[in-house]
């Protein structure tokens, strides 16, 4: 099966709750196919992106799904001269796997268990080079094997008094193709820790944000970082670079856009590498989850590098599973 890519460096809006990030001194995201660590790219094929339900179609007989998409512009009236305005965006929310079938996320993206089964599917491995070009505007072609809907939502909390937001949720068959993350399961992570985070910033397909820092520790429920994040990035998961282990769920922060009064529409918010003056990106300590820490799942040990070539990348197993 021969693939026709698209690059898309978009993403998706979301309004369940409001989860806004923003830049902080140079745009450190990169597309994941690009990111030079092959441990965090392995990692990144347990992510995967909320969607919602009634923007995707079997085709192909069910082998590929059909995912339409908006314009940066169109969904958050961003100024056509900004940077990648007319890319496609997809999604809601990322989540990511803590059990083969359960899935973490912002407890902001799990309204209630019924839209969680009847409104959105979640996408694993939305990545710019694992997508079909349909040749139809704004619309493209996923593997329908990577698709996964909503059983139940095991546990979410969403409490604006305290700032708690978390939600786990078990997934309707298990995952059994990519790891389940490992996780922080006692203390809590270390002031001078290097941030990485992974996940659909507006919806986009699968970027990596990287170089981050804490800005602030001192909360038992939450910690702050500088990372570059946007709607879109509620879910993801965060990392200490170091150790390789999941630290957080990105949940809030600054506002993504800034208004541009004189041409009436919205630009990039960019803040200071250090943060200053601005409130920084939170992330809910994943040990806040109970049930990950009543029962840590072990998570799979990470296989031999996969050549990234694309003369080699056997297509017709990653769509079909033939000739695997």
């Amino acid at each position: 099966m021969k693939a026709i890519f698209i690059l898309l460096f978009s993403t998706s809006a979301f309004a369940i709750g409001l989860q806004n990030e923003v830049i902080y001194g140079i745009d450190n995201r990169l597309p994941l196919e690009s990111y030079s660590e092959i441990d965090f790219k392995w990692k990144s094929t347990s992510i995967a992106m909320m969607v919602r339900k009634n923007n995707l179609e079997d085709s192909f007989g069910g082998i590929l799904t059909k995912v339409r998409g908006n314009t940066l512009e169109n969904q958050y009236s961003v100024c056509s001269n900004e940077p990648n305005a007319q890319d496609l965006i997809f999604g809601n929310c990322t989540g990511f796997l803590v059990g083969p079938d359960l899935l973490a996320t912002a407890g902001h993206c799990a309204s209630s268990s019924y839209s969680c089964k009847e409104d959105y599917k979640w996408i694993f491995e939305f990545r710019d080079d694992l997508i079909l070009d349909s040749g139809i505007k704004n619309e493209v072609y996923i593997s329908s094997k990577n698709v996964y809907g909503c059983k139940e939502i095991v546990h979410r909390e969403y409490d604006y008094s305290s700032k708690l937001d978390f939600a786990l949720i078990r997934l309707d068959r298990p995952v059994l193709d990519r790891p389940v993350l490992a996780i922080r399961t006692k203390g809590q992570i270390e002031n001078d820790a290097e941030l990485v985070l992974i996940g659909h910033p507006i919806g986009l397909p699968l970027k990596v944000a990287s170089n981050g820092l804490i800005i602030d520790n001192i909360n038992p429920i939450f910690f702050k970082t500088n990372l570059d994040s946007f709607v879109g990035n509620s879910g993801s998961p965060v990392f200490n670079k170091k150790t390789g282990l999941v630290e957080g769920i990105l949940v809030r922060g600054e506002s993504d856009f800034v208004t541009d009064e004189e041409n009436n529409c919205e630009r990039l918010h960019f803040c200071p590498e250090n943060g200053q003056g601005c409130d920084g990106e939170e992330a809910t300590r994943i040990t806040q989850i109970p049930e990950l820490m009543e029962s840590p799942i072990s998570p799979q040990e990470d296989p031999a590098p996969v050549t990234e070539d694309s003369g080699s990348f056997n297509w017709d197993c990653f769509f079909s599973n033939e000739g695997c």
